[in-house]
């Protein structure tokens, strides 16, 4: 079991990852004002975690694309390009908060409350140190901040493309661009978590030959 703990304007939020049902069926529902448990997708958890008061919010995947392989299919097909940038941040906060409306990653009342993840928003872009972001006519118009988890092995934390700007392939550009810049650096994969219902982003993994794998459900408890 995996638990990181946030202090958020005087909440307390826990987060939790767990693959053992019996961590499931005994969470200490005392110590915090959310909790958000992360754990595979199996009928079992369900039950535990709806037992204590949990509800299914979310089912993820992991899509994972491998970096070290020739991506010379990436030729000719990405429009814009990206540069390594910390001075965007106060767009980036803009175009995530309009970007996460449902997103459960941040929304951790059972009704939505924008203002309660958008806070969570702001300080998840604060534990972020690497920004990439792709530019149109000067504009910030999508950005990916990532973290290497392990040697050669990068994680998208933090990602969006501006919606009007979708058209313009913008966001194979972003993450295309991503995938040859950390292929030049070394890097062996890119992963990402992303919910099954966002068709879209599935398939941009897939076109950029992705593997998808390990299932997991997202559950929340709060104290409202």
């Amino acid at each position: 079991m995996m638990t990181v703990d946030e202090v958020i304007n005087g909440f307390k939020l826990r987060n939790i990852e767990i693959d053992n049902i019996k961590d499931a069926q005994s969470i200490d529902t005392n110590l915090c004002d959310y909790l958000r448990v992360k754990v595979p997708a199996q009928l079992e958890y369900q039950k535990a975690l709806e037992n204590q008061g949990f509800f299914r919010a979310d089912r993820m995947l992991k899509a994972s694309i491998n970096i070290k392989k020739d991506v010379s299919y990436l030729d000719g097909k990405l429009r814009q390009s990206i540069i390594k940038s910390d001075e965007y941040l106060e767009e980036i906060y803009d175009l995530a908060t309009k970007s996460f409306p449902v997103d459960r990653r941040f929304h951790v009342e059972k009704e939505y409350n924008n203002e309660l993840a958008n806070q969570i928003i702001r300080q998840r872009m604060e534990e972020i140190s690497d920004y990439y972001v792709v530019l149109y006519k000067e504009k910030m118009i999508g950005f990916a901040g990532i973290a290497e988890i392990e040697p050669g092995i990068y994680e998208i934390k933090l990602a969006a493309v501006d919606e009007k700007y979708r058209m313009l392939g913008a966001a194979l550009s972003l993450y295309g661009s991503l995938v040859k810049e950390l292929h030049e650096k070394g890097g062996t994969k890119l992963i990402g978590w992303i919910s099954s219902v966002n068709v879209a982003v599935m398939n941009l993994y897939s076109a950029l030959q992705a593997n998808f794998s390990d299932p997991s459900d997202i559950y929340i408890w709060s104290k409202k």
